[in-house]
């Protein structure tokens, strides 16, 4: 379950959230390889996502290269 509180994301049951992010991680990374996930992370993701997240989802998609 998860939950947010004002500005902050909290996870309730972090091993369930974990669990879930090593179950979506390989089809996050064909979605964001493909050539329209590759243009939402140049345009829309600066929006939306801190840039320090995005510099750490960079660098993580460079090392499975």
């Amino acid at each position: 379950m998860c939950t947010q509180v004002k500005a902050d994301t909290r996870f309730a049951g972090l091993d369930e959230v974990a669990a879930l992010f090593e179950l979506m991680t390989p089809y996050m990374d064909k979605i964001l390889n493909s050539t329209v996930g590759d243009a939402w992370l140049k345009e829309e993701a600066p929006s939306l996502f801190a840039s320090e997240f995005l510099s750490d989802l960079h660098q993580n998609r460079k090392e499975k290269i």
